[in-house]
C-alpha cells in the first residue's frame, strides 16, 4: 500500500515569556486529552531542547490537517510559541531525485531549443 500522506517539517520554539507551568499544563492538557496530535495526523518525531525549542515531524493527508496539528497549541495557549515554522519536506533521496530529474528537463529543454534555432532560418 502507498503511502500518499504529506511529510511536513516543523522547527519552533516557546515563547520565554510564558510561565514554564502553563507550558507543561498545556502540554498535558492536549496530549493527556488526546487531542495532540489530532487524529489525521501520523506524529513521527516530537522533540524538544532544554532551551525551549524543538521539532515536530508528521505526516498528514492535508494542509488543513497540517494547519490543525500546530494551531492546536496557538488555540490552547496564545503566545505559545514564540517562533515557529512548517514546511512540507522531502526526504534528502527523494529530494536528490526531484532535483535529478529536474535538472534533466531543463537540459532536455535547452537542447531542443539550440536544435530548433539551428534548424529555423535566419
Amino acid at each position: 500500500m502507498e503511502d500518499n500522506k504529506m511529510l511536513f517539517l516543523c522547527y519552533w520554539e516557546l515563547n520565554e515569556n510564558m510561565p514554564v507551568m502553563d507550558h507543561l499544563k498545556l502540554g498535558k492538557m492536549l496530549l493527556e486529552s488526546g487531542l495532540f496530535p489530532p487524529p489525521d495526523i501520523e506524529l513521527i518525531r516530537f522533540d524538544m531542547t532544554p532551551d525551549y525549542w524543538g521539532i515536530t515531524v508528521f505526516k498528514a493527508d492535508s494542509a488543513e490537517a497540517a494547519f490543525t496539528c500546530i494551531d492546536l497549541w496557538r488555540v490552547a495557549g496564545t503566545g505559545v510559541f514564540k517562533k515557529i515554522n512548517v514546511s512540507p519536506a522531502l526526504t534528502v533521496k527523494d529530494a536528490s531525485a526531484l532535483g535529478a530529474k529536474l535538472y534533466q528537463t531543463v537540459k532536455g529543454a535547452e537542447a531542443k531549443m539550440k536544435e530548433q534555432q539551428k534548424t529555423t532560418p535566419k
